[in-house]
């Protein structure tokens, strides 16, 4: 299991884990917060990160971070 630590581009802080497994897929989970103020939790999935590389890996649960959520304002 691995820490992330960043601010996404809105402005909310946020803490997460993320742990790859043995069949090529990886889940994370981010705690969020705003002026230290927390906002609520996230969690995430993805697969075939086999071939990644742990940097590469790293910025693909980031990315996978930022992403939007589906029908936010």
């Amino acid at each position: 299991m691995s820490d992330i630590t960043g601010i996404r581009s809105n402005g909310f802080n946020y803490t997460a884990t993320y742990d790859p497994d043995v069949t090529g897929s990886v889940e994370w989970m981010a705690t969020f917060r705003l002026v230290d103020v927390y906002w609520g939790v996230r969690r995430g999935y993805f697969s075939q990160v086999e071939t990644l590389t742990q940097a590469d890996l790293f910025w693909a649960v980031m990315a996978d971070i930022e992403e939007p959520l589906v029908g936010t304002h």
